[in-house]
């Protein structure tokens, strides 16, 4: 916002009244800091901060901001982002050890898909955001992935279409699947532990009576892989689909 803060000056002075008047939030603790002196160990992912809604209304933004604050409250921020670049170093790993060819990478966020879903007793257009997109390739061959890591903060379903859930993810690729039928693609799901997994699976299973675009999703957890023994990452049947089969990432 240039026409409010001109200069970085003007923004620091900004921060540091709010600061001392005690309407920054810190979020991962969810206390308020009031002594612009307190001394804190550096480079925590404690300090992390979160302008309170108070805080807001000082500097004239009308914004409701209690709802972001709690997210970043609930849980380690940085976890999930630690998991995606795992799976990114595995990949490398994979093409050093010619496993296959890692031929390109979106980042999260960077790619975006439009899908329409029925749920909740009515359709809803949904915007499918992957924790990343990137493709294998070996010779001729080649595929595109699209990269969903689960750390257990997303609920299996929900009652209404207007929160996220796995079931309406499951919903919007198998949508995506449809009408891309010409560029097939995978969904990679990783989770923290074998029972999160199962849980998924499950919830893919049911999500289509018929079993239409099951075979996309590929599922694994990182007990059964880790950059200190990444070889079954892209050498064993480690990746389980919907119906149960093992296979390997790239076949």
């Amino acid at each position: 916002m240039p026409d409010r803060y001109p200069s970085v000056d003007v923004l620091y002075a900004q921060l540091r009244r709010l600061r001392l008047g005690g309407l920054l939030e810190q979020a991962a603790t969810a206390r308020k800091v009031v002594y612009e002196t307190e001394k804190r160990p550096a480079s925590r992912p404690e300090d992390i901060w979160a302008l309170s809604t108070r805080g807001g209304r000082e500097i004239g933004l009308a914004t409701d901001f209690t709802r972001n604050n709690r997210r970043l409250t609930g849980h380690d921020p940085f976890s999930h982002a630690l998991r995606i670049s795992d799976f990114y170093t595995a990949l490398v790993l994979a093409d050093s050890h010619e496993a296959f060819e890692f031929r390109s990478w979106h980042g999260e966020n960077e790619s975006r898909f439009r899908s329409d879903v029925y749920y909740g007793g009515k359709f809803v257009r949904y915007t499918i955001s992957p924790d990343g997109v990137f493709r294998l390739g070996s010779g001729a061959r080649e595929r595109e992935y699209y990269l969903e890591v689960e750390r257990g903060t997303v609920p299996a379903k929900r009652r209404d279409a207007v929160g996220s859930s796995w079931l309406r993810r499951v919903l919007g690729y198998q949508d995506l699947w449809r009408k891309n039928r010409e560029n097939p693609f995978t969904v990679t799901v990783v989770t923290e532990t074998d029972s999160q997994l199962e849980a998924l699976r499950e919830t893919t299973i049911d999500a289509d009576p018929k079993k239409r675009g099951n075979g996309i999703f590929y599922f694994t957890s990182f007990e059964r892989w880790s950059l200190e023994q990444p070889e079954p990452f892209w050498s064993e049947r480690i990746w389980t689909t919907a119906s149960g089969e093992r296979r390997r990432l790239f076949d």
